[in-house]
């Protein structure tokens, strides 16, 4: 599919791709980038000064807490979601630490799960609306699985949902997207050409999303 085209064409298109994955309303403006480009450190408090009250308020919340909230219904898992896709969002746009987005299909997954709490009154699992990444090595209905070579950027070729995904799913929880090893290991930083430019280890916090 790709023999014409060379290697940095491939980039360039799967770099787009993902761009187009982020809602509209949820892009930095290029100074902001900038500004942050600028600092050692862009987790906590950079942030979070970037987010709205909402959603700064759930995602500082921890996991116990935030189940609690979906169990009982109090807070939504399209809420919940939202939420954690926005900050991920940002945290992709200022270090590049996404490999696949799947926001939208993480905010559909959602509303199943709250239409299933109408129904029911009562969640999935215990880890009903929990929003998580994968590392980049687990196959995900609706994802690319590229583990950041350049050579295995193709057309989305159906693949069998890893085992450790359908537990999760089957507990209630969501995928968001998959992400670079860097942030599943102790590396100093990371280039990895499927995802954008070097992603170096000025630690962005997606706060208490799981990472696999």
């Amino acid at each position: 599919m790709h023999a014409s085209a060379s290697w940095q064409e491939i980039v360039a298109r799967k770099r787009q791709q993902d761009l187009a994955k982020i809602p509209t309303p949820w892009r930095l403006s290029p100074d902001v980038i900038e500004q942050a480009k600028q600092r050692r450190s862009i987790a906590d408090d950079f942030v979070d000064g970037l987010l709205d009250s909402d959603t700064r308020r759930i995602t500082n919340l921890d996991v116990p807490a935030l189940m609690e909230l979906t169990g009982n219904g109090s807070l939504s898992a399209v809420s919940l979601t939202t939420a954690f896709c926005k900050r991920a969002a940002y945290g992709h746009q200022l270090n590049h630490n996404l490999l696949e987005i799947g926001f939208d299909q993480a905010i559909a997954r959602a509303e199943s799960l709250d239409a299933h709490w109408q129904a029911h009154r009562k969640p999935v699992g215990p880890l009903h609306g929990l929003p998580i990444t994968m590392k980049d090595q687990f196959h995900v209905n609706g994802m690319d699985t590229t583990m950041a070579y350049v050579g295995w950027i193709s057309p989305l070729k159906p693949q069998p949902q890893s085992q450790i995904v359908q537990e999760l799913e089957s507990l209630g929880a969501i995928i968001i997207a998959k992400v670079h090893f860097y942030l599943c290991s102790l590396d100093a930083d990371d280039t990895h050409l499927a995802a954008s430019q070097p992603s170096l280890k000025r630690w962005v916090h997606l706060k208490r999303t799981t990472t696999s």
